[in-house]
């Protein structure tokens, strides 16, 4: 469990990227070592994002990015036992809500890397950075009200500090 700060990277050229001004949130998960080099994890994220965009509705609310990712964690010094740097990779399924009341669901992934250190042989701490990628579509006039109709591919970046409890 632990901190995260979301941000979306603006690439102009949707107005998804455009209305999310970034934001932080919470992670929680459960993790297996499977071997040495090799761990896997299942997690949940919600990212409270601040929002900018005006429409004939009103400014559009505070908003969340949520999403369930099953991760892969490839640990290069498999030796070390205290300080443990690794790559990350995985695939999630990503939601944009508004308390679920409206929302844009998708898949993604994401890919990064970070360090995990035991403080002691049950707890630690853990930093990693993650480019996190997910395609949303918005042309359902079902769907969320407040942006123009669209497909996107939303790009973002995770900074995540967690405490971990090892057993």
């Amino acid at each position: 469990m632990g901190g995260i700060g979301h941000f979306v990277i603006d690439d102009t050229t949707t107005s998804l990227d455009n209305a999310y001004n970034g934001g932080g949130g919470f992670i929680v998960g459960l993790g297996f070592r499977i071997m040495p080099m090799l761990a896997l994890e299942a997690n949940w994220m919600a990212s409270f994002q601040s929002t900018s965009v005006q429409t004939n509705l009103g400014s559009m609310p505070v908003n969340t990015i949520h999403s369930l990712n099953l991760d892969a964690k490839i640990f290069y010094l498999p030796w070390s036992q205290r300080i443990e740097p690794y790559i990350q990779v995985g695939v999630g399924a990503y939601m944009l809500a508004e308390t679920f009341a409206y929302e844009l669901s998708g898949f993604g992934f994401d890919i990064g890397g970070g360090v995990d250190i035991r403080l002691t042989d049950s707890l630690g701490i853990g930093l990693k950075a993650l480019y996190r990628g997910f395609y949303v579509d918005n042309t359902d006039d079902d769907y969320y009200v407040y942006l123009q109709r669209e497909a996107a591919f939303v790009d973002s970046i995770t900074a995540e500090a967690t405490l971990q409890f090892y057993f």
